[in-house]
């Protein structure tokens, strides 16, 4: 039986992927602060629409592909635009660089190592869903475990200067933990999820007073996201579900607005052009007026997957041929 929509994850994913951008477009101090739980509230929002998937752990392999053709197949494919254009400017760069690339690491080009965060929580989900479904708490206590071992590693500095582990593990766990946030968000009664908001908020008071008492400042909360650790986690995971509450419950006309629909069914390809469309604004020297650049950014990467999907369904209908959905959405 076919899951009713989630309206209000399209809308929250549309502001989701705005925050993101605008985070790429140098705001003001408190807009930084405010904005900065953006990824882990994707993975999250994720983690809610895999809820409703039917993934068994049996059908793993055939799951894994379907998550590899939706997210890595088009990433490679604007990398090597992205990668021609740069050579057509004569900027060419390390083959190093290029390998962590298409790996989708963050040593590579700025921003796809998202990429790679929803490739493994997707991955993990079949997993997630098998271990609580044989005893909540007992899982709970798993999960929350590891995440105590991914603390003392990384505190204990344990792997970090290994590319391989920093780019697994340290990757996995954190994300891994919003990732079972969003699929037991709708398993929660409201008394639980708000026991979820007064935990994390009490975490992210406690972290913030702590690094303004080491620093004399207060910090963001970004100054715990590589790897994504307590300050940062706890900060997103009070944000995303005080967001969620809200929105949730709420019948809201502009749920169903096609340009949100639009936006939430297409992010991913909005997300990967944006990353050009930074460059090519920084490269012309244009305003550093970051409420400018957001707009324009985010306009005409919208405007671009939307030209992009009209061409490629035109060939389709021209031609005959079958075009992957994953070229347009």
């Amino acid at each position: 039986m076919k899951k009713e929509r989630k309206y209000y994850v399209d809308f929250l994913k549309t502001i989701g992927l705005l925050l993101i951008i605008l985070a790429h477009v140098e705001p003001p101090w408190l807009l930084k602060f405010i904005r900065c739980f953006d990824v882990p509230f994707m993975v999250i929002l994720s983690g809610i629409l895999a809820g409703h998937s039917q993934t068994e752990i049996n059908q793993f392999f055939s799951y894994f592909l379907k998550r590899f053709k939706r997210l890595v197949l088009p990433t490679w494919i604007w990398l090597i635009l992205y990668f021609l254009i740069f050579a057509y400017k004569k900027m060419v760069y390390s083959l190093e660089y290029y390998i962590n690339s298409f790996l989708l690491t963050r040593y590579g080009v700025g921003c796809v190592w998202v990429i790679l965060i929803y490739l493994y929580c997707a991955c993990m989900v079949p997993f997630l869903k098998e271990l609580y479904k044989k005893n909540v708490k007992t899982a709970w206590i798993i999960v929350l475990l590891i995440y105590v071992l991914f603390e003392f590693a990384y505190h204990f500095k344990i792997g970090t200067k290994i590319r391989f582990i920093d780019t697994t593990f340290y990757y996995i766990v954190p994300y891994g933990l919003m990732t079972v946030l969003g699929l037991r968000y709708e398993y929660m009664n409201r008394k639980q999820k708000r026991l979820v908001i007064f935990l994390s908020t009490s975490v992210f008071i406690g972290a913030a007073v702590y690094y303004c008492l080491q620093t004399g400042s207060i910090q963001l909360p970004t100054i715990d996201k590589y790897p994504a650790r307590l300050y940062f986690l706890s900060y997103s995971v009070m944000m995303s579900y005080l967001l969620l509450m809200i929105c949730e419950n709420r019948n809201w006309s502009i749920y169903k607005n096609r340009l949100v629909l639009f936006i939430s069914e297409h992010s991913l390809w909005i997300y990967l052009w944006h990353m050009l469309y930074l460059w090519f604004y920084d490269y012309k020297a244009l305003p550093q007026i970051f409420y400018l650049k957001w707009f324009t950014v985010a306009v005409v990467s919208t405007l671009t997957v939307f030209i992009q999907e009209k061409v490629l369904l035109f060939i389709q209908d021209k031609t005959g041929i079958r075009i992957p959905d994953f070229l347009m959405k």
